[in-house]
């Protein structure tokens, strides 16, 4: 059997919709679509930005193995050397 509703707990129902419900200040703070679509637009040009730039730090980079290889190279040379006029480290 359905429970009665007393217009005390209607009232009370409908007091607690309209407490839940936003105001108009707090739907002021609220960023509109066009807000938000200009926002994603901005988001979307630093983003291409970055990327843009890591892109070329990588390719400035893409020598280091080489680079690092060579160093080694040139210690092992500079050790054996050192070795040969007995001045070693």
């Amino acid at each position: 059997m359905a429970k009665k509703i007393t217009i005390e707990n209607l009232a009370r129902m409908v007091k607690e919709g309209f407490d839940q419900t936003a105001t108009k200040e707090e739907l002021k703070t609220i960023a509109t679509k066009e807000e938000l679509k200009s926002i994603e637009k901005k988001m979307d040009v630093n983003l291409a930005s970055i990327i843009s730039h890591l892109n070329q730090m990588q390719s400035d980079h893409s020598d280091l193995p080489d680079i690092r290889e060579d160093l080694l190279d040139h210690d092992e040379r500079i050790t054996r050397l050192e070795r040969k006029k007995a001045i070693a480290k």
